[in-house]
């Protein structure tokens, strides 16, 4: 799974408790030795290795102190969204054919897969609250100017600067975060309150 995530361009640093035991390996051996075989071939070798070594923080990031979970680390920087949900789908993919037919239980998590999963949420959650906020803005030009015609027209000044945002973030390529979630609804509250004001 390191040498995958290695092939991403975003990835700028892997560990795996392979890398780890690698380094220990030519380190108890010399770059000589290592250069054709750069891991022990056997399980008895790794004990071995492992015992050689003997340094409790050696692993502390890769495995579990009773060696019953292992991890890969990756640091990646913020892609955006786009890219992110692109390279979770495709590490996804990986890990399914890498452990298939395994007795073990894989998932990918961290901070990558948590900032995609906030970014749907927000999303949804943007597209749910405009709809209500919309039907709400309606409703409320509607009794407030006694007309359905002029709650109409109403909509039209809240929804033009939404649309116009949107827009110019999808041509500067800048992606949703909460940040541009607060713009979009004070955006529209801003917007209400000048329409009424307007039409009444």
């Amino acid at each position: 799974m390191e040498e995958r995530l290695e092939r991403l361009p975003e990835v700028k640093n892997a560990i795996s408790p392979a890398s780890v035991l690698r380094k220990a390996h030519r380190i108890l051996l010399g770059e000589e030795e290592t250069e054709d075989e750069p891991l022990p071939t056997s399980r008895a070798a790794v004990a071995q290795e492992l015992l050689l070594v003997d340094d409790g923080d050696l692993f502390a990031d890769t495995l579990t102190v009773d060696r019953g979970a292992a991890c890969v680390l990756a640091t990646m920087p913020d892609t955006g969204s786009t890219r992110a949900r692109a390279v979770i789908a495709q590490l996804e993919q990986d890990l399914a054919e890498l452990t298939k037919g395994l007795p073990v239980r894989a998932t990918i998590t961290g901070n990558y897969v948590i900032a995609d999963a906030v970014y749907r949420s927000l999303v949804g959650g943007l597209v749910r609250s405009l709809g209500a906020a919309i039907l709400v803005t309606f409703l409320i030009f509607a009794l407030v100017l006694r007309s359905w015609r002029l709650a109409l027209i109403g909509l039209v000044p809240n929804l033009l600067p939404l649309a116009l945002t949107l827009g110019v973030m999808s041509l500067l390529g800048i992606d949703l975060k909460v940040s541009t979630v607060i713009v979009f609804s004070i955006t529209l509250v801003v917007a209400d309150d000048d329409t009424i004001q307007y039409l009444a």
